[in-house]
């Protein structure tokens, strides 16, 4: 009798594990490569910046020599090119990036030898950069900080009483430095977003006898981007 019943129930696991449809087992997992960051993206980017123009408005012989202070800020943007290369965690890369600008401001000085104020407005019409880019890794969140050269296009223009007598328009060089986050979205997508200190070398311009303006420019940025990496 424990024989036939041995055998029956033997019979009846068999059945059970032909009949048992296909795929009952578990099938061990499939690890998914992790995403590498290397290749070329091209994106664009919008951002805030303030600036602060600073510096001296001189008269002909430089015996008086009136401070002036410009704050700016204003929106700013434009396209961008990188090129990464992941080794591990770790990614080298390299990027340019040109921006339209609207970073503008106004202020008023006085002068010891004029019982009225000066004006001065400074305006970014346009900037970029080519700068040079270290990160980490975190599989899809790349943390990263970022340096090189900058330039500029800007405008200044010095009144009294309500007439200019002191404008003019350079291409300005510079360095800047920066921080940032970027996030694969998907195998092409990404976003960022990243902050930049930029400083501008020096200027000195003169108009004719009457005036020579001597300038510092540096300015603070905050910049959102999408990109598409091929």
């Amino acid at each position: 009798m424990r024989a036939r019943i041995s055998a029956a129930s033997f019979a009846c696991l068999l059945a059970v594990s032909v009949g048992a449809p296909h795929g009952a087992l578990a099938a061990p997992p499939v690890e998914q490569p992790a995403f590498s960051w290397t290749g070329v993206t091209v994106g664009l980017d919008v951002g805030y910046a303030w600036a602060q123009a600073s510096g001296n408005d001189c008269n002909w012989a430089r015996t008086t020599c009136p401070a002036y202070s410009t704050g700016a800020d204003g929106i700013l943007g434009g396209v961008y090119v990188a090129f990464n290369w992941q080794v591990d965690h770790i990614v080298l890369g390299i990027e340019g990036d040109i921006e339209g600008s609207a970073v503008t401001g106004t202020s008023t000085f006085s002068s010891p030898f004029a019982s009225y104020l000066f004006g001065h407005e400074v305006d970014e019409n346009w900037q970029g950069s080519l700068r040079a880019r270290l990160g980490y890794a975190f599989d899809r969140t790349l943390v990263y900080v970022t340096g090189g050269v900058a330039y500029a296009d800007v405008f200044n223009n010095v009144w009294r009483l309500g007439k200019s007598f002191h404008a003019y328009g350079e291409t300005r060089p510079g360095w800047t430095v920066g921080a940032g986050v970027e996030q694969a979205l998907s195998d092409h997508f990404t976003a960022r977003l990243e902050y930049r200190y930029t400083g501008f070398d020096s200027s000195e311009n003169s108009v004719g006898t009457n005036s020579t303006l001597l300038q510092d420019l540096n300015q603070q940025a905050v910049r959102m981007g999408i990109g598409y990496k091929f």
